[in-house]
């Protein structure tokens, strides 16, 4: 409960944090780290699922799912890694849930 909360929080301010999110190398070094930083990176990827996929319906998709998916996403493409940490979150989870 008190996760979940602290990801509640982090997304509702995710927009302070994305500036702090300059590319991939960023998210995926934050997604890895302790667990402060993995709140911090999740509450991001959640921010960037609320403002990019208005028109992707994910039914039953669970946040954990979404979270593994871009890391998944991030560790097999480091060659990727140098873009913009919101465009790899979306391509991640696109490519992943077929998402048009």
């Amino acid at each position: 409960m008190k996760k979940i909360l602290c990801i509640l929080l982090i997304s509702l301010t995710s927009t302070v944090y994305a500036a702090g999110f300059k590319d991939g190398n960023k998210l995926y070094e934050q997604l890895n780290k302790d667990e402060l930083n993995s709140l911090v990176a999740q509450g991001y990827i959640l921010g960037v699922m609320d403002s990019e996929f208005n028109k992707c319906y994910l039914a039953n998709v669970q946040g954990s799912q979404i979270f593994d998916t871009v890391n998944n996403y991030l560790k097999n493409h480091p060659e990727s890694r140098q873009y913009i940490a919101s465009y790899l979150v979306e391509k991640a989870v696109r490519e992943k849930f077929k998402c048009n």
